[in-house]
């Protein structure tokens, strides 16, 4: 051909041993070169080189066979069984991991290991939002306000969509559960390499497997909520506002906190003479008040019946007896219009135990120091307040 034969060489392969002047015998050594119409061919060659009398090199002799086609089909092949591989991964995470937080980190992980992608977003859509689910990497800046425009259009897009923002590369798609965006899976890495051909396929076939990970994790999170809330009020149910605070106390090495205990005045007369439903009414009420009286860190609880629990955090004696005040007023400004009768107002009894940090109480101690002191509330009249004795006090 006169020409050099490296001309014919694909640039990423140039520095591998070529038959046509290899200068050692070589053995079904696979080469690829430039085909006529300009595509690559994979050949299979061995080769002798021919020397001199001299022992100069003179050429080399050798057979080339082409196995483009299989070559490809064995490399399409590896690509499916890693893709298999790294959706597999998905799914048995979601399947083994009851943690919904664990299992979208998973997934993001994967897409990260999958993709060659320096950071990843997982989204769970929430009505026209897409709060974020799990991430791994940082985005910044215009890359951040492009990746958020990014979503909706993915959202509406049967394919993967595509966006450069400065030096990144971004592409989202879609994830579905049951024909239906649940959320949108978002990947991005430098804008020198491009989301083309295979990257697509991967990302669209992880956000199908990501679309019920989000699911599950979605499922695994209500069923968290139903068993450590009261179905009524949203309030911790006894069980889990025991375990929280039992957590609580074990920290606490100092400062000051502190349980109110509070049961509803008159509730009885709600359900006698207006029935369940309005009885439900009003502990749902309830549970807003207390709600909306926590602070963030602190514990609000439903123990059962009309019986109420609030833990507040890092409080003395005159900040908790405060607190108590304001849940007096709060209530019976709340709660009187939803009372049977206006002789029979609705309020509540609250009593207080301070409780100081490391002093070894333990969870039941505390709490039946709030209850005693709920009870010398009562004993002073409804709507009433009471201070429990410090711990080991006689």
């Amino acid at each position: 051909m006169g020409s050099d034969p490296k001309a014919l060489v694909l640039a990423e392969f140039g520095d591998e041993a070529l038959p046509f002047d290899t200068p050692v015998p070589i053995e079904r050594t696979e080469v690829w070169l430039k085909a006529k119409d300009g595509t690559a061919a994979c050949l299979i060659s061995s080769a002798v080189p021919l020397l001199g009398p001299g022992g100069e090199w003179r050429g080399a002799r050798g057979a080339c066979r082409n196995i483009t086609e299989a070559r490809v089909k064995g490399m399409e092949l590896a690509r499916i069984r890693l893709r298999e591989k790294y959706l597999g991964y998905i799914v048995s995470s979601t399947r083994d991991d009851v943690d919904p937080s664990r299992t979208l980190e998973i997934a993001a992980g994967v897409a990260v290991n999958a993709t060659g992608a320096l950071g990843v977003r997982l989204h769970a859509q929430a009505g026209d939002a897409f709060p974020l689910a799990a991430s791994q990497g940082e985005l910044e800046g215009k890359a951040a306000d492009v990746a958020d425009a990014l979503l909706p259009q993915a959202a509406a897009s049967e394919g993967p969509v595509s966006a450069v923002a400065g030096d990144m590369a971004l592409l989202a798609c879609r994830t579905l559960f049951r024909h239906e965006v649940n959320g949108a899976l978002l990947v991005w890495r430098a804008a020198d390499k491009p989301w083309v051909g295979e990257d697509l396929e991967m990302v669209q076939a992880i956000a199908d497997h990501v679309g019920v990970t989000v699911a599950q994790a979605r499922y695994q999170e209500r069923l968290k909520t139903l068993s450590e809330r009261d179905g009524l009020t949203g309030l911790y149910n006894r069980r889990t506002f025991f375990e929280k605070l039992e957590v609580r106390l074990s920290k606490q090495v100092g400062g000051g906190s502190a349980l109110l205990y509070f049961d509803l005045d008159n509730f009885k007369a709600v359900n006698d003479k207006l029935g369940h439903t309005a009885g439900d009414d009003v502990l749902k009420a309830v549970g807003s008040l207390l709600t909306r009286l926590a602070r963030p860190g602190d514990l609000p609880g439903r123990l059962g019946g009309d019986e109420f629990v609030l833990w507040i955090e890092r409080v003395d004696e005159a900040q908790a007896l405060a607190v108590a005040d304001r849940l007096l007023r709060e209530a019976a400004e709340f709660l009187r219009p939803l009372s049977a009768s206006p002789d029979k107002p609705l309020g509540v009894s609250v009593g207080v135990a301070v409780h100081g940090g490391g002093s070894g109480e333990p969870v039941k101690g505390l709490v039946d120091r709030g209850d005693h002191a709920m009870y010398a509330a009562k004993r002073m009249g409804k709507g009433h307040r009471s201070l429990a004795p410090a711990f080991g006090a006689e």
